[in-house]
C-alpha cells in the first residue's frame, strides 16, 4: 500500500509495503501535522478497541456535545453520523459517483434539514433515517455529479453547521474556512486523488480529531465497515491488523 502525506504547501512523501489478501496495492493521503496544531479531543475519552462497528468511537464513551434539538433528534452525538466513503471515478460503464453515510449511534438519525453540499451542489437529505451501525449511500447521476479531480463534500445540519468534511485535490475547497471553524477540517490539508474505481474511506481509528490520516483510498466497501487496513496502528490502542 502507498500512503501519502499532503498540505496545500507540502510535497508528497512515499512508503510502500506489500499487499495483503484480496487488496491490491492502495493510495491513502495523511498530511503532515500543521505547526502547532493539536486536535481536540476533549470530549472523548478512549473508547473500547473492540466493538460491533470498529470505524467509530463506543458511543456509550462520547458525550453529547449540543442541545437535544440541535442535532440528531433527542440526544445528539459527537462524531457517530459520518461521512463514510467517496467514488469519485468510478471504474465501470455506467457506475455512478457515490457517498455513503454512516451512523453508530444510540437508535436512528433523522436527517431532517440536513445537506450534502459539494461546490454549487445541494442534496437534501431530509427523507433519509440511518439506524445504529447502518449506513445509507446516495448515487449521484450526471446532473449530480461532484468535481472527481479538486473538490470537497460537507456534511451540514438543518442548523447550517459543518458535522463532517472531506477535501481532495487541493487546499481551498467549498467550505473550508467553515469546516475548519466547526472543528471538523485542519486548515490546508487535503488528499490526494484515489485511483479510478477506489474510494476515499474513512477511519476513525487512524487519527485524533478532523486529520485527513483517517482518510484512507482503497477498494470499495460500501454498505459495510470499512476493513481495517494491515500494520497500521490504532490510535486507541497501538494494535494492528
Amino acid at each position: 500500500m502507498t500512503r501519502f502525506l499532503t498540505t496545500s504547501a507540502s510535497l508528497a512523501l512515499f512508503c510502500f509495503a506489500a499487499a495483503c489478501g484480496d487488496y491490491a496495492e492502495r493510495l491513502t493521503c495523511t498530511p503532515q501535522a500543521l505547526p502547532g496544531c493539536v486536535p481536540d479531543t476533549s470530549e472523548f475519552t478512549v473508547p473500547d478497541a473492540v466493538g460491533p462497528n470498529p470505524n467509530f468511537p463506543d458511543p456509550s464513551k462520547v458525550q453529547p456535545s449540543m442541545a437535544a434539538d440541535d442535532r440528531l433528534g433527542e440526544v445528539a452525538w459527537e462524531s457517530v453520523l459520518n461521512i463514510n466513503e467517496v467514488l469519485l471515478a468510478p471504474s465501470r460503464e455506467g457506475e455512478a459517483q457515490k457517498v455513503e453515510l454512516a451512523f453508530a449511534g444510540i437508535g436512528s438519525a433523522s436527517l431532517e434539514g440536513f445537506t450534502l453540499r459539494a461546490g454549487d451542489l445541494v442534496i437534501d437529505l431530509s427523507e433519509v433515517s440511518i439506524a445504529n451501525g447502518a449506513f445509507h449511500t446516495v448515487e449521484l447521476d450526471a446532473a449530480r455529479a461532484i468535481n472527481a479531480e479538486a473538490g470537497s463534500l460537507a456534511l451540514v445540519d438543518k442548523n447550517g453547521r459543518i458535522v463532517d468534511y472531506v477535501q481532495w485535490g487541493a487546499a481551498g475547497q467549498a467550505l473550508e474556512a467553515e469546516a475548519v471553524l466547526d472543528g471538523q477540517w485542519n486548515a490546508g490539508e487535503f488528499c490526494v486523488l484515489p485511483e479510478q474505481g477506489t474510494s476515499l474511506s474513512y477511519f476513525a481509528q487512524y487519527a485524533r480529531g478532523k486529520s485527513t490520516d483517517a482518510w484512507w483510498a482503497q477498494y470499495q466497501s460500501f454498505g459495510t465497515v470499512n476493513p481495517p487496513r494491515k500494520g497500521v496502528p490504532s490510535i486507541f490502542d497501538g494494535t494492528s491488523e
